[in-house]
């Protein structure tokens, strides 16, 4: 055990320098292992797990909010070719702990990759990372979980007013709504929406964190669940999302409203793909390629400054980048474009 014990530390003060070189680490590389060891020392001496992460997190210079940064990459260090014969890593171990202390003393961030983990990997959510994270957390932790989520949801004004964080809100109405409770979950996106910060913060949440939901997606798939949706509300919530919040899901969303293989579904499509958005990609090869093979076509369509830069290119026009577009998305691991390009 001490042999697994020096190896975790070893393989945990490599990872953290990696971490450390990209400024995602929350206090002085060479604390970032004692802090690891004090808090499970403390552990093992039964102290109290919120007092715990307050304790450790003001001993080494940090708030509370730092303390979930170093736990959650442990839980992607990998273990190393000459650990046969020794007990198990308890690097993701040490970080569940890490991060159910920090969800006790009222952490966000601790709470939402806990729950987060738990939400992903019992609803259909093809993410290895969260059916990993989940399984260390008892019935009884998921509900201390939940507890803190809805006073994190619902602020220091109660539900009356939540008043409090809107990512919180929003994976607290999740919740709600498996339990039945749409019309709360509703009201809850709905403040989410209000509330929700439109700036972007360097490493909050951590990069390696489990994604957060975001309240728009959220309110647009209650909205399409109803009987009778509401179109309108649907798109006010995703020109929220895309032209305010700049997301690439909701861009997508949004130019499937639109009328297809319009100028306005063309610029909405584009910031989808160019963000990352792999069937984007693949929506947007097929249709360059068909561009490059009708051009004139297009061109009467009020396509005109939307095509003009390529029509001229020396690499084959549209239909390379189309090409292009496939490739990305192929890389991005989608099957019918991988198809197209065989």
């Amino acid at each position: 055990q001490e042999h697994r014990t020096a190896l975790d530390k070893r393989n945990r003060q490599a990872y953290y320098r990696m971490v450390h070189a990209d400024r995602l680490l929350p206090c002085k590389l060479e604390d970032a292992n004692k802090a690891i060891d004090q808090f499970m020392i403390n552990k093992k001496a039964n102290m109290d797990p919120a007092t715990n992460a307050r304790w450790v997190a003001k001993k080494f210079n940090m708030e509370l909010i730092h303390l979930p940064m170093l736990a959650i990459p442990l839980f992607r260090i990998p273990d190393t070719k000459d650990a046969s014969g020794l007990p198990a890593s308890q690097q993701a171990t040490v970080g569940a702990a890490i991060l159910l202390a920090c969800s006790a003393a009222g952490d966000l961030q601790a709470t939402l990759q806990i729950l987060n983990a738990v939400y992903y990997s019992s609803n259909g959510y093809n993410i290895p990372l969260a059916a990993k994270i989940a399984r260390y957390y008892s019935p009884n932790d998921i509900n201390n979980c939940k507890k803190t989520l809805q006073k994190l949801a619902e602020g220091e004004d109660g539900k009356a007013g939540a008043t409090g964080d809107a990512n919180a809100m929003t994976l607290h109405g999740k919740f709600l709504e498996l339990e039945g409770k749409t019309q709360e979950a509703r009201y809850f996106y709905d403040k989410a929406v209000e509330k929700y910060d439109l700036k972007v913060h360097r490493g909050y949440p951590h990069p390696m964190a489990l994604p957060w939901l975001t309240p728009w997606m959220a309110f647009v798939s209650l909205e399409r669940s109803q009987p009778e949706p509401s179109h309108a509300k649907i798109k006010q919530a995703l020109e929220f999302g895309a032209l305010k919040a700049d997301d690439p899901l909701a861009y997508y969303q949004l130019a499937t409203l639109q009328q297809e293989k319009t100028p306005t579904w063309l610029a909405y499509m584009n910031k989808a793909a160019a963000s990352g958005h792999v069937e984007a990609m693949y929506t947007l090869g097929k249709f360059y390629i068909s561009v490059g093979e009708q051009p004139s076509s297009y061109l009467k369509a009020n396509f005109e400054k939307a095509f003009n830069f390529m029509m001229y290119r020396k690499d084959g026009g549209p239909s390379h980048l189309g090409i292009e577009w496939l490739r990305a998305a192929g890389l991005g691991g989608h099957r019918e474009a991988l198809d197209e390009l065989a």
